[in-house]
């Protein structure tokens, strides 16, 4: 894949700003295309190993790469074509995210833990640096 540290930062900043700042409400636990991060993470940065981190930036990759495939379309489309394209990648991203061993509310999680705690962010940067 060759990741580098800035990718994983922007990952990490496109996830906080983009995703968790929506103003969409959502009405899904799953609706990961509306909202990619919790602000009540089930986990601890002390749960998070590296090998979830390892997937998490997997995961996060290929949903920035679904979100990338179908913006132009969501953002050309109305109503309900507009809303089943929405559907339509927010399932790829689910798919993609369990694809890689975690579930949603994991995914989120680990989102929200590495925007906030300070060395699970740098063990991230580390992987994303090694991949």
């Amino acid at each position: 894949m060759g990741h580098n540290t800035a990718t994983a930062c922007s990952i990490t900043l496109a996830l906080g700003l983009a995703f968790g700042g929506a103003s969409t409400v959502v009405a899904d636990d799953k609706d990961v295309f509306e909202k990619e991060w919790t602000d009540d993470p089930e986990l601890s940065a002390e749960d998070v190993s590296e090998s979830d981190l390892e997937s998490f930036l997997a995961a996060a990759d290929a949903s920035q790469d679904i979100r990338s495939e179908y913006a132009d379309d969501i953002a050309e489309a109305e109503g309900e074509d507009a809303q089943e394209l929405r559907d339509e990648a927010n399932d790829e991203m689910v798919s993609a995210i369990e694809d890689e061993g975690l579930t949603v509310e994991e995914y989120r999680s680990i989102a929200y833990l590495i925007d906030n705690d300070s060395d699970l962010g740098e063990q991230f940067a580390e992987v994303a640096k090694d991949s």
